[in-house]
């Protein structure tokens, strides 16, 4: 009976959202993992997802908290890789960050605002809200922009706090929970990060799990009851002709799928 018992509290943990939600909208498409970008058009940059959305693709974007309550389109806590300044988005204005450029072009980091006109509702958006300071300050700040996006687009995160946030705030808008398979499960970080057992706060619509991971017995599971599931990051032709079958979603870099 004890052990009856467990086996249906891990269920209840780990159960996606019930009944499913139709994401036809969002299926049958690769998303350009933080746009289409190469060294023109780095990542997350406007020029990045305006060719993704010429090209056909949907789009991949990170959103972040600038020091004004901002949400600004940057992956890295530090400015240091793409902007090469010491620092980080929540310590500046969005006035101040506005003058920084992405990897010595002439693009901006983007605010969300601009990302989103940008894009004019042409594609399928996933934007990933980073851990950070001011996680559901950023949460609130969004959700007008996202009520005003005339096309597709659901939210993902690491952190589950944003999906239960979003739970709570704007159950219709599809949420992701993105979760880092580790190759060693095993290991009691990995082990949680990969247990699934955080979504009971956001009941996610689908699940992100990294392309290189071990999918363990709560994956397959989820996978059988049919729930959606993403993939990050496909960087080969070979590596989206693999995971085709087993993931709906494909979230790709480095080259151009055949649509």
């Amino acid at each position: 009976m004890a052990l009856a018992l467990l086996v249906l509290l891990w269920l209840w943990l780990i159960l996606p959202r019930l009944p499913r939600r139709d994401m036809r909208l969002f299926l049958g498409l690769d998303y350009a993992h933080r746009g289409l970008w190469d060294k023109e058009a780095p990542e997350n940059s406007l020029s990045a997802f305006r060719r993704a959305a010429r090209a056909g693709y949907g789009v991949e974007l990170d959103i972040r908290l600038s020091a004004d309550g901002e949400a600004m389109v940057f992956h890295d806590a530090s400015l240091q890789r793409m902007c090469g300044k010491e620092g980080s988005v929540h310590e500046l204005t969005a006035a101040e960050l506005a003058l920084l450029r992405l990897a010595g072009t002439k693009e901006a980091i983007p605010t969300l605002r601009e990302a989103l006109a940008a894009l004019g509702g042409e594609t399928p958006v996933i934007l990933e809200f980073k851990a950070g300071p001011g996680l559901s300050e950023l949460c609130r700040r969004v959700l007008p922009l996202l009520r005003a996006y005339p096309g597709p687009l659901c939210v993902e995160s690491f952190d589950p706090r944003a999906l239960f946030w979003f739970r709570l705030h704007a159950p219709d808008i599809l949420r992701g929970q993105l979760v880092a398979c580790p190759a060693r499960p095993f290991r009691w970080r990995g082990f949680f990060m990969s247990s699934l057992l955080h979504n009971v706060l956001g009941r996610p619509d689908f699940i992100a799990c990294d392309a290189e991971g071990r999918l363990n017995p709560a994956f397959r599971l989820l996978r059988r009851l049919g729930t959606p599931f993403a993939v990050w990051t496909v960087r080969s032709p070979e590596d989206r002709r693999r995971h085709q079958e087993r993931f709906a979603l494909q979230i790709f870099e480095g080259f151009r799928p055949k649509r």
